[in-house]
């Protein structure tokens, strides 16, 4: 899989979630204010070559669930349960790529205007 097909698949994966709010990704301009997610991809360097002699590719998606400060933790946690569950290791996004490790939460971050939980997901294709 190409990285512009990775990128897609899981933008894809993310954007079909029921329950989510807006979402904000990369290198787009927004107007987001409330409660929304912040997306980012970070791919890693190949790993390994399939025995058909393509690369693995893989990398994580790191997804900032944001809350106004002052409003308690408890819808941020509700969405960080549902990404949880939704991107449980093993889970496919597409028939060639997967979530290869289990995905977790981070301690919530407070700036003057947010509260921030950073969820990470780990991916990898299976194909060349």
């Amino acid at each position: 899989m190409t990285q512009t097909k990775i990128i897609t698949a899981i933008y894809t994966k993310i954007s079909s979630t029921p329950n989510l709010p807006q979402k904000v990704y990369e290198n787009v301009p927004t107007d987001a204010s409330g409660e929304y997610l912040e997306i980012f991809l970070m791919p890693l360097p190949n790993q390994a070559q399939t025995f058909n002699g393509g690369e693995l590719k893989s990398g994580l998606v790191q997804i900032n669930v944001v809350v106004p400060t002052k409003t308690g933790t408890i819808t941020a946690t509700e969405v960080v349960d549902l990404l949880l569950e939704t991107f449980k290791n093993g889970t496919k996004i597409t028939e060639h790529l997967k979530v290869s490790k289990p995905s977790y939460a981070s301690n919530g971050i407070t700036d003057e205007l947010r509260y921030i939980i950073p969820v990470t997901i780990q991916y990898q294709n299976m194909s060349a």
